[in-house]
Formats: structure tokens, C-alpha cells, sequence
């Protein structure tokens, strides 16, 4: 497969009914999920002015570049991007922490849109109903590796395979 990416841009975003999230609590979200995504980068993670993450695994959404800090080279920073991502299905998320004008930018160096994902939040000090267990939940600790592809194929799934296995967007050549 070659080395290629899709843009995931611009999280659209939503308001809780009775709350409105401050610019604050936007810059947290967006904090908790790189830092989550930086935690796949086993195989590779870098921090700076590309923040990327690579897993290693044959799915999309566990190898990416999360963050650009600036659009002053965004040439070599994709690029960079192709360099340390080749190998491996990857998407770049264009999310409120990049600069805007990021997804143009990555669309005119080649880059597609695959979607636009809504960006949720909820204060979680005070729901109502807490500490009431919902029906049909289930939590399970996965401690065996080869479970880890369950979650792969789960987790997923918002891409979906035909999207995955095309890796659109971004292609060398």
C-alpha cells in the first residue's frame, strides 16, 4: 500500500443544551484526545511542530499526524508526514487545535476530506442520574494481545473498510 493519509477536518461542533463550552475547556478536549492518540505511537510518536503518532497496525485511525502548529511549511510538514508514516494506512486530523486553514491547506498539497466529526463535550460533575448502572453495559480489561485486533476492527469502524484499504488522500507518485 502506498504511503498516504486522508484529512479528517474541522470537528463541527455542537451545544449542550444548559451549557456552553468556554475556549478553555475546547483546548482540553483537544489536549485529552491527541495525548490519546500520541499513545498508539509505539512504533514511532513525535512531538513538536508535527505532532504524529504510528502504531504499526494496518488500520487508519491508529497512525496519523494530530496536530500542526503552523501552516508556514506545511509542505515539509507532509513531507515529514509521508516519511514517517510509510508503510502503514494513516489520516491527518485537522482538528480546532491546528491552525485554521489547515484541511485547505493539506487539500491543496493533494490531501481529501473524508469527514467532518462532530466535537462533543459534557461537563461530568454533575449528571443526572449518577452512580446508576446502565443497562447492558459491560466493561471488560483486555489483557491478551490478541484481542487488541477486536478493538481495531471496533474502533474502526467510523472509517469505513472500502475508505481504509483505499487510503485516499495525500499518495506519493
Amino acid at each position: 500500500m502506498p504511503s498516504s493519509a486522508g484529512t479528517v477536518g474541522g470537528a463541527s461542533q455542537a451545544q449542550d443544551v444548559g451549557a456552553s463550552p468556554s475556549a478553555e475547556d475546547l483546548e482540553r478536549v483537544a489536549a485529552n484526545f491527541r495525548q490519546y492518540l500520541l499513545g498508539w505511537g509505539e512504533a514511532e510518536r513525535g512531538e513538536g511542530d508535527l505532532d504524529h503518532y504510528r502504531s504499526g497496525l494496518a488500520a487508519a485511525t491508529f497512525n496519523g499526524v494530530v496536530r500542526v502548529r503552523t501552516l508556514d511549511a506545511i509542505e515539509q510538514a507532509v513531507e515529514t508526514a509521508r516519511a514517517r508514516l510509510a508503510g502503514v494506512p494513516w489520516l491527518w486530523w485537522a482538528g480546532p487545535d491546528s491552525p485554521d486553514g489547515t484541511a485547505k491547506a493539506l487539500t491543496a498539497h493533494g490531501g481529501v476530506s473524508l469527514a467532518a466529526m462532530p466535537l462533543m463535550m459534557r461537563r461530568l460533575d454533575n449528571l443526572p442520574g449518577q452512580g446508576k448502572p446502565v443497562p447492558g453495559l459491560r466493561i471488560e480489561t483486555v489483557k491478551e494481545p490478541g484481542r487488541l485486533r477486536e478493538l481495531v476492527e471496533v474502533y474502526s469502524e467510523p472509517f469505513p473498510t472500502s475508505l481504509a484499504r483505499r487510503a485516499v488522500g495525500l499518495t506519493d507518485g
